[in-house]
């Protein structure tokens, strides 16, 4: 009866093992967008959802292969990863199993408009689909 459960557990270490270095080797295969995509897609989004403001630029666009945390141009962080873990049949394993899914990290600017100075977003796009994950938007004078 040990040896069949030791079996099992090994056969699922395997198959997640193996299930971990597939979706490594994918992520390492590069983004299935572009970096040209991914800004126009965050500078569409914040086009939507703040027509009001004109004149935001891409300040910069960097792929994150498995984005456990992103930082900005200025090193603060933006993003992290914090899920428990991920699901395996029955069985939760650790997150270091399941990676996050590969991201364009968009750092937009725009000009001081109205009592504004300085307004600033970020965007996390989905480095495969070009759906925007994550978003952060802000002004200050």
């Amino acid at each position: 009866m040990r040896r069949v459960v030791l079996a099992g557990l090994a056969a699922c270490m395997l198959f997640a093992v193996g299930a971990w270095a597939v979706r490594l080797l994918v992520t390492a295969a590069g983004p299935a967008i572009s970096e040209g995509v991914a800004a126009r897609l965050a500078l569409h989004k914040v086009a939507q959802e703040h027509p009001e403001l004109k004149g935001f630029v891409v300040v910069r666009a960097h792929y994150e292969p498995v984005p456990w945390t992103v930082r900005d141009s200025r090193g603060r962080m933006q993003f992290s990863e914090s899920k428990s873990g991920c699901p395996l049949m029955m069985v939760q394993l650790p997150s270091w199993f399941c990676p996050p899914a590969a991201v364009w990290a968009v750092e937009l600017t725009a000009p001081p408009q109205g009592q504004w100075v300085h307004y600033e977003g970020f965007f996390l796009v989905d480095a495969k689909t070009g759906g925007i994950g994550s978003e952060s938007f802000g002004s200050s004078s």
